[in-house]
């Protein structure tokens, strides 16, 4: 068992997790903004606001520590933010891969 303190909170964890996925999960409002850019793939703070019928000031403060934390990629294309997953991130959310029948 690990521990890290994460945004002002001490948190314990198995030591295989991802400390930062699993923290992110654990707080609904970060878990829904994870999701749904896990479910757009790639999108700007405007398409998840209205996804998630939020303020894009406080999707973007999400998006932010998400990018900190290492789980979201923020890349400007002109005068937008696209936000994607990292590859860990993707990883996570793609889980086990199940064997192949034959």
């Amino acid at each position: 068992m690990s521990s890290a303190k994460l945004r002002g909170k001490r948190r314990f964890f198995p030591d295989d997790e991802d400390v930062e996925l699993t923290a992110a999960l654990a707080d609904p409002a970060t878990a829904a903004v994870l999701d749904a850019v896990a479910r757009r793939e790639a999108a700007s703070v405007g398409e998840l606001a209205d996804d998630l019928d939020r303020d894009p000031s406080t999707v973007s403060h999400h998006l932010s520590r998400l990018a900190d934390d290492g789980l979201v990629e923020r890349e400007r294309d002109g005068r937008t933010v696209v936000n994607r997953l990292t590859a860990t991130a993707e990883a996570a959310f793609a889980g086990p891969v199940a064997p192949a029948d034959d």
